[in-house]
């Protein structure tokens, strides 16, 4: 989005918002700091601008008298969106797009919360879906941002010497397609903190009760060869409860059943429901099979540790290591299992693919196809441990030479949706959406800024409040290949793309010397604070 300012006639000013609609005109009252006309129409041709902004954009104005070059006031996105029906990660699990407001917070790159500043409908955009590696995949615009690292660039990163040019860049949807051949990485988010919950059930259980308990009767219980999975269990069981073995005859696994201890008797005669029983009755996990388990939501929502014990509880049961890669695998015939066990790795900062794999049994000597099975395979960061059972562990080793990464694959037009981009105060502007997939928050003006430069506008400059925001934006900027210069003092007008505080730029008229492309105002409601900006 671009906001034009023309030369205006008397008592006239004319925007031009960079829409292929007609020209906006809009009076202007001498004197008087605020745009007046229709607002209805603004808001239909640009519904990102708000009314507390139209200020912003006649206080702007103010400083450039001729009406040099463009202005760009802060809060007012550049079109890098996501359909509103995208998910986005929050503290307290998935939102989407649509509901997501100014002040919520989401999850940053670093697994931590981070404040949301902006919010900014695009109205219907064309959206496209973006497909990695392992499977994963969300929808976005074309114009949408991702960082990324190309293999080129991965390589000049690798070894003891790194290069700058193996820097990751930021980069449009549509540059990302008109390379794909050159292999785009993106970054993996770290183990996403969400809150601890209260978890009737331990997670460790109710993954081993998943992945071999017995869900038909009226009771519970669960099979295992492991008695050191037993052993476990039964250390994490409450007081009231224990675990009795029914059935070890040889052929088949141990069975064993959670009894409570000492039943109580209701008035009626009748001993009290056990309470598990009653538990997973709610969760409507009673009497399933094992082709129609899964993972109550709930559990999929808690900390770092409750998630890794509850895939510990999983991979534990129906986990195997391949013993040439020393990788982890999930295998599964329910699809909500896999996909549960997919979902756990890429919260705790891993990668994972599912595979169908057709199982076959033989009955009576003849060979019969068996229920689908469902493969995940997994790589995760070496810090979370995938078992508890010691002969697993001893087999599995984390890929350090290979760690967890995404590459873009595939990226096909959809159809036409709502969207919007959100703004983040993280420094780094990356955001959980679908599957776990980091991608970037609107730039605001450094897109903008990267726009007119690449059109051979380069005179352009940038009004921030603080020192600090100027270092901000010169490391922004070099992300997307944008040289920043800081100007040094009233007297300098810079080069190219300058950045500078609202306290030089009220008082430098030498940058009344230089026919600006674009004016951007950071933050700008600092205008409108006292008369030096």
């Amino acid at each position: 989005m671009r906001i034009k300012y023309i030369p205006p006639g008397p008592n006239q000013l004319v925007l031009d918002f960079g829409f292929d609609t007609d020209v906006i005109e809009v009076d202007v009252v001498e004197q008087d700091v605020f745009l007046q006309g229709d607002v209805h129409n603004i808001r239909n041709m640009l519904p990102y601008l708000y009314l507390d902004q139209h200020e912003d954009v006649a206080m702007a104005e103010k400083r450039f008298q001729e009406g040099k070059g463009y202005m760009f006031t802060n809060g007012t996105g550049t079109g890098k969106a996501q359909p509103l029906t995208s998910k986005i990660m929050t503290p307290n699990g998935w939102k989407l797009m649509k509901d997501i407001r100014v002040n919520d917070y989401v999850i940053s790159s670093t697994g931590k919360k981070t404040k949301v500043l902006g919010v900014y409908p695009q109205g219907i955009k064309e959206i496209y879906e973006v497909i990695f590696s392992d499977g994963s995949k969300t929808q976005c615009c074309k114009e949408h941002l991702w960082e990324t690292q190309t293999l080129y660039q991965r390589r000049k990163m690798s070894g003891s010497i790194k290069s700058k040019a193996g820097k990751p860049k930021i980069r449009t949807l549509l540059e990302i397609q008109n390379s794909i051949n050159e292999q785009h990485f993106i970054p993996i988010v770290l183990p996403i903190e969400l809150e601890e919950i209260k978890l009737e059930i331990p997670p460790y259980i109710m993954g081993s009760l998943l992945g071999d308990g017995n869900f038909t009767h009226n009771s519970l219980g669960f099979s295992s060869n492991d008695f050191e999975s037993v052993l476990e269990i039964e250390k994490l069981l409450p007081n009231d409860l224990s675990i009795n073995l029914k059935n070890n005859n040889g052929f088949r696994s141990p069975q064993y059943y959670i009894n409570v201890i000492t039943p109580k008797r209701e008035s009626n005669g009748t001993f009290s429901q056990h309470k598990w029983l009653k538990i997973l009755r709610d969760f409507k996990l009673q009497g399933l099979t094992s082709k129609d388990k899964f993972v109550p939501e709930i559990y999929l929502k808690g900390s770092i540790q409750q998630r890794t014990e509850l895939l510990q509880g999983l991979l534990d049961t129906d986990g195997t290591v391949d013993k040439k890669s020393k990788s982890p695998y999930f295998s599964s015939t329910s699809i909500h299992l896999a996909e549960s066990v997919a979902y756990l790795v890429r919260s705790l900062g891993g990668t994972s693919v599912i595979k169908n794999k057709k199982s076959t049994y033989t009955y009576d000597g003849e060979k019969k196809d068996g229920l689908p099975s469902f493969v995940v395979s997994i790589n995760l960061p070496k810090e979370i441990i995938p078992f508890k059972l010691k002969r697993k562990l001893d087999l599995y080793s984390p890929n350090t030479k290979y760690p967890p990464r995404r590459k873009i694959v595939s990226i096909e037009y959809i159809n036409k949706q709502e969207a919007q981009c959100i703004a983040i105060e993280d420094q780094r502007h990356l955001y959980v959406t679908d599957d776990c997939i980091l991608t970037h928050n609107t730039l605001i003006g450094c897109g903008l800024a990267y726009r007119f430069y690449v059109q051979d506008k380069k005179d352009i400059i940038i009004v921030v409040p603080t020192d600090q925001k100027c270092i901000d934006w010169i490391e922004e900027g070099a992300k997307v290949g944008l040289d920043i210069y800081q100007l040094q003092g009233i007297k300098d007008s810079g080069y190219e793309i300058c950045v500078t505080t609202y306290a030089n730029f009220y008082q430098n008229e030498a940058i009344n010397t230089r026919n600006w492309d674009l004016v951007i105002y950071d933050e700008s409601h600092y205008l409108g604070q006292n008369q030096q900006g």
